[in-house]
């Protein structure tokens, strides 16, 4: 699970906004500061049901819970863009233009993944791994 969450934070890290200015960092720190927990919660379950559809991901998930979750981010990000941070969004596409989306929902998701992987569940669920690594195996290599 922590490599499913890690590969989803090194993909959110690698779409390079093409322009980061001074509006769009505050429409980033806008929606930082009015996402809830719920809200964190739809926008993770959004990243999870984009991911599981790359072909190399054998989990599957139904066409309904897909719809549901492109339904639900959709309408947390109308609310965050024109009513939460409605001025933060107006000057951020006055003075730099629609590019400022994609640099304000890349620091989003960004500090959505930390809060995910840092919960203690999954950091349990990701220490697992060492119960089927041959440590014997591992320790030769200082030899």
């Amino acid at each position: 699970m922590r490599y499913f969450l890690l590969i989803s934070i090194i993909i959110i890290l690698s779409i390079k906004s093409t322009f980061s200015g001074p509006f769009s960092d505050k429409l980033s720190q806008c929606m930082i500061r009015n996402i809830s927990d719920t809200d964190n919660r739809i926008l993770t379950n959004w990243i999870a049901s984009v991911m599981v559809q790359h072909p190399q991901i054998d989990i599957e998930m139904s066409s309904s819970d897909i719809e549901f979750y492109n339904k639900s981010i959709a309408l947390l990000f109308e609310d965050l863009l024109t009513i939460r941070c409605r001025q933060e969004t107006a000057d951020a596409l006055t003075f730099e233009s629609e590019e400022a989306f994609g640099s304000a929902f890349e620091v989003l998701g960004i500090v959505s993944m930390e809060k995910l992987i840092e919960h203690p569940s999954v950091i349990r669920a990701s220490e697992d791994v060492i119960n089927y690594i041959d440590l014997e195996k591992l320790s030769k290599i200082f030899e």
